[in-house]
């Protein structure tokens, strides 16, 4: 009961682009593609870039982002010749942006077009954003129930003895701290209209009706005046939000009338045991204390494929007339929407599963109205499938090339030669790592960090390197020489900073620095014995092969698309220092990026730079 008072029914962030004053200009040509400055703003104020905070005039990262934003666009076109983009998978992923799209742009134009808010609404926002509430309530499904209760009070009964003889106590162990946004707007208005001490009359919602006692009032933290554009910013979202609500319930009582969508009850039962079969035991490996929940990958999907084979793959698990869903694809965007799950029990699981082919089975009668008005060829739309389709068959080269090499043991015997110069210390830090293998889990896991959740919660949730044992991520003290630059630019964080996104070897890094103290004095680092660290040196020695072979590929169709780059124009341009990863709320449910998020890939640079190759 109160879970469905907490939150709304339908969630939308109205995203507003950024605006330059800046011309856009080119910066950087190849074949027939360009990186202008409005690109290169947008993907650095949307995506977090290591470092940036703390170089003054962030010249280097700025020279990185581009650096990496070129080669993203010169090995998708190599991708393209390689036909790589009529792949099954990347024309799932492809397919999938270009559905979420084409709904959000349906929903701008039968719904939020029709959202209009006006100041007073904005400041009635403002001014509840500004209290915390703390609130306790009680219950009955009837309203004649409801209103004895609420006269009862009103007439000086006790609430808490009231309270304490009620099934809804047991929610209520303490008050439910609100304030503006936390619940639905006819409970909201309610509660702020009512003062301390007071009394809400019953309030009407799907499951009874509610009277609620106000318990006492308190300010909300004072923003600083650096944020308050972005909470300011955050509020009006929020009021959007609520207006947009109305206009959705509207929407969806007329537009589904007449459409009849089933799903296929025995594919159905075959994907929900299979999904079960694939997620359990990384479910059940976890403690009852602290799950974190479990998302469906790659490898999952590609195992439940293998198992069901192509004739079940090209049935319809969604019957809908003119745009039924195939299980295969049904599976790909699945993983792509992100699905995940948090419980082992088979019946809460089943339903979990249901809610989402409910979803995909609406969605499908969505999308198939957004393609029927053409809102695939939207500028939008067709901008935001260029950069994820870049991004894709990108990642897709670098897989493809990390597929082939292998190090030998001679190559991990020279790495840790290498390795073993001393060097000298004078700090130890200690650090939590989470290590991850696709770069767009990045934002999301400094978007979690950001509302509140610790690092070390947010490692066992998504660190995939199986070599950290630690269970809550913790490297332990070293020395920072022992990490190289990693190392280095680690002990030059404050406590609690997070340095990264970094490449370490097969993964992206990103570490928190727990803690540092210094060294009596200057310690040489002595070499590991050769067994102890051949692990480490080997994804070392795997990481610079895969480097400088895909430097290789990177530079030779650089050359070939004729690239050219202005980096006198890149200091021109204006940037913030704020890092931070921007995702964008779609119409009718789903979040995006704003742009991609690539790794740091600047090391085919120099040889670019250098001298062409001899003919």
């Amino acid at each position: 009961m109160m879970m469905r008072l907490s939150f709304s029914l339908f969630f939308l962030l109205f995203f507003s682009a950024f605006s330059y004053s800046q011309p856009a200009k080119p910066l950087a040509m190849m074949g027939d593609q360009v990186i202008t400055t409005d690109d290169f703003i947008m993907k650095w104020e949307t995506t977090p870039q290591p470092g940036r905070e703390l170089e003054g005039p962030m010249t280097e990262s700025k020279e990185k982002l581009l650096k990496t934003m070129v080669a993203e666009k010169v090995l998708a076109a190599y991708a393209r010749q390689l036909r790589l983009d009529t792949l099954y998978a990347i024309r799932r992923m492809i397919r999938s942006m270009e559905e979420i799209s084409v709904r959000d742009q349906f929903f701008k134009a039968d719904i939020q077009s029709k959202v209009s808010v006006t100041p007073a609404m904005l400041a009635e926002a403002e001014a509840r954003a500004h209290e915390f509430r703390h609130i306790r309530f009680v219950f009955h499904p009837d309203y004649d129930s409801a209103l004895f209760l609420y006269s009862r009070l009103k007439l000086g009964a006790s609430f808490d003895s009231l309270l304490a003889t009620r099934p809804e106590s047991a929610e209520q162990p303490r008050p439910m701290q609100i304030t503006f946004g936390s619940l639905e707007k006819p409970v909201e208005d309610a509660v702020y209209d009512t003062p301390v001490g007071g009394y809400t009359r019953p309030v009407r919602r799907p499951e009874g009706f509610f009277v609620f006692r106000v318990e006492r009032i308190e300010p909300t933290p004072v923003v600083a005046d650096k944020e308050k554009a972005i909470w300011k910013r955050k509020l009006d979202d929020m009021v959007h939000i609520r207006e947009a609500d109305t206009y959705y319930l509207e929407f969806m009582k007329t537009f589904f009338k007449g459409k009849e969508v089933a799903t296929d009850g025995r594919l159905f039962r075959v994907l929900n045991r299979k999904l079960y079969e694939k997620l359990m035991p990384r479910m059940k490996s976890q403690t009852e204390k602290k799950r974190s929940p479990v998302s469906l990958s790659d490898g999952d999907v590609a195992a439940i494929e293998r198992e069901l084979g192509p004739d079940t793959l090209a049935m319809n698990l969604i019957k809908y007339a003119t745009a039924p869903v195939k299980v295969r694809d049904f599976l790909w965007d699945l993983q792509f929407r992100g699905w995940n799950v948090i419980t082992s029990d088979p019946e809460r699981f089943k339903g979990e599963f249901g809610s989402i082919t409910e979803i995909i089975a609406r969605d499908a009668v969505l999308n198939h109205e957004a393609y029927r008005r053409g809102y695939a060829s939207h500028p939008e739309v067709v901008k935001r499938l260029r950069d994820f389709s870049d991004y894709f068959l990108a990642e897709r080269v670098k897989g493809r090339v990390a597929d082939t090499i292998d190090v030998s043991e001679q190559e991990i015997r020279a790495q840790y030669e290498k390795e073993s110069l001393k060097t000298a210390d004078t700090v130890l830090v200690n650090a939590i790592e989470i290590q991850v293998e696709k770069a767009e889990q990045i934002p999301e896991i400094l978007e979690a960090h950001r509302l509140g959740r610790s690092f070390s919660d947010l490692f066992r949730q998504y660190n995939q390197n199986p070599g950290l044992k630690h269970p809550d991520g913790e490297t332990g003290w070293f020395l920072p020489s022992q990490r190289g630059g990693v190392g280095k630019d680690l002990a030059a964080r404050r406590l609690m900073e997070i340095l990264g996104p970094v490449k370490t070897g097969r993964y992206i890094s990103l570490i928190q620095l727990i803690g540092k103290k210094k060294l009596g004095g200057v310690k040489p680092v002595e070499p590991e014995p050769y067994e102890t660290v051949k692990a480490d040196m080997a994804a070392k020695a795997w990481d610079e092969k895969f480097v400088q072979r895909l430097n290789g590929i990177t530079v030779r169709e650089a050359r070939k698309q004729g690239l050219t780059m202005d980096l006198d124009a890149l200091k021109t341009v204006k940037v913030t220092a704020v890092n931070m990863a921007a995702f964008q709320q779609m119409g009718f449910g789903g979040k995006v990026l704003v742009v991609p998020y690539t790794a740091n890939y600047d090391e085919w640079y120099p040889d670019w730079k250098g001298k062409d190759p001899a003919p």
